[in-house]
């Protein structure tokens, strides 16, 4: 084992006895300053608040109230620094694909998208000639517009003038289907020979 393991394993040992003598100590004071208050019998919830803000305030008991204080305070800043090193320790590694799979062609198109929070976002399609940023175009079909009409879109290049064929539906629809190709290809592990042929 290296020391670097053996010095968390440590680390996590000492807070865990830390942690649990604040604890006692916290359980032994509530019960030597809370037990006069309740006398077996039910007590309103007011009466326990008033007596115990005076204990507070102008009381003493078998401790002085500064140390119940300050025992408080600390037993708050060690959780909240306990929980923020558990926290940056779980880190959960990112599958090898959010780094590496960002990029790839489908339907003759060159496709780049980012991904949120592990989440496949914005894929957007460029031109495989220059490499711009493909515009979406709208076409409708006349003929049977009055009947429902279909819709199609078709992607223009500004910078060559390149036209890619008409696809059903409007642009969403395309950039759905698109990502069911992505996902797809995670599933069955093609996105490593897409990253390996770029």
């Amino acid at each position: 084992m290296s020391e670097s393991a053996k010095s968390q394993i440590s680390e996590k040992v000492m807070v865990g006895v830390v942690s649990t003598v604040i604890i006692a100590g916290l359980a032994y004071l509530g019960r030597s300053f809370l037990l006069p208050f309740l006398d077996k019998t039910w007590v309103s919830v007011w009466t326990v608040a008033k007596k115990s803000s005076a204990w507070f305030f102008w009381g003493t008991v078998e401790s002085p109230a500064w140390l119940f204080c300050i025992l408080i305070s600390a037993s708050v800043v060690l959780l909240i620094v306990v929980a923020s090193k558990i926290r940056r320790e779980v880190k959960i590694d990112e599958p090898s694909w959010i780094n590496n799979y960002t990029a790839d062609n489908f339907f003759g198109i060159k496709w780049r998208w980012r991904y949120t929070s592990g989440r496949l976002n914005d894929p957007c399609a460029y031109c495989p000639t220059d490499d711009t940023i493909l515009v979406y175009r709208r076409e409708f079909d006349r003929a049977s517009m009055f009947i429902g009409g279909s819709h199609a879109i078709t992607l223009h290049c500004d910078t060559c003038g390149r036209q890619f064929c008409p696809f059903d539906g409007n642009d969403t629809h395309l950039i759905e289907k698109v990502m069911r190709q992505i996902d797809r290809k995670i599933r069955t592990n093609e996105w490593k020979q897409a990253v390996a042929a770029a």
